[in-house]
């Protein structure tokens, strides 16, 4: 099954690794030129752990299937949310280049025994949230993905209240909060 995703750190915060990688081309230039047995080799080895623990430690991905949505990343939350019939991925334009991305729906009855199942109460609730990173394109990429019309993008992006209602999903746009919002709402199980 295919999948999309939205990545969750700025790619600007990996430019900190750039003195990193300078300092390690440098002792690996200047290594043999160090009279101690070792050389500079713990150096080197230090500074690419290092480099490689930034890049693992910051890296962050929503990805988004047919099945599921979830957080991936060795220090993420790992937090994940099963999608189906009836539920809601809201994507909300925030500033700076930053996207929400929440999955509302009817969750099942608590599975807990002193739970009755006249108790329990549907409400749609918020299951998943997560911050990513991107524009405008990522938006129309998990659009895309739900097999949204690409003619489509124009005229559901650009204006308030648009909604479009396709095979599979339904799709509905507007402005809250001087942010944009997009709807999609799951009408089959994918």
């Amino acid at each position: 099954m295919k999948k999309t995703f939205l990545f969750c750190t700025k790619f600007t915060l990996y430019l900190i690794e750039l003195p990193l990688i300078l300092l390690l081309t440098l002792a690996i230039i200047f290594n043999d030129s160090v009279e101690s047995p070792l050389g500079l080799i713990p150096l080197i080895v230090a500074l690419a752990i290092f480099i490689v623990f930034v890049f693992v430690y910051f890296f962050r991905l929503v990805i988004i299937s047919g099945e599921e949505i979830r957080v991936v990343g060795v220090y993420s939350s790992k937090d994940r949310a099963t999608i189906n019939e009836g539920k809601t991925i809201v994507l909300t334009m925030k500033r700076h280049g930053r996207i929400l991305c929440e999955l509302y729906g009817v969750d099942d009855a608590p599975s807990l025994d002193w739970v009755s199942k006249e108790d329990f109460e549907d409400l749609e609730i918020n299951l998943f949230r997560a911050k990513a990173v991107g524009t405008m394109l990522a938006v129309k990429r998990v659009l895309r993905y739900f097999e949204v019309s690409t003619d489509d993008f124009d005229e559901l992006l650009s204006f308030d209240g648009r909604e479009k209602v396709y095979e599979n999903v339904s799709v509905h746009t507007e402005v809250i909060n001087e942010f944009r919002t997009v709807k999609i709402k799951l009408l089959k199980t994918l």
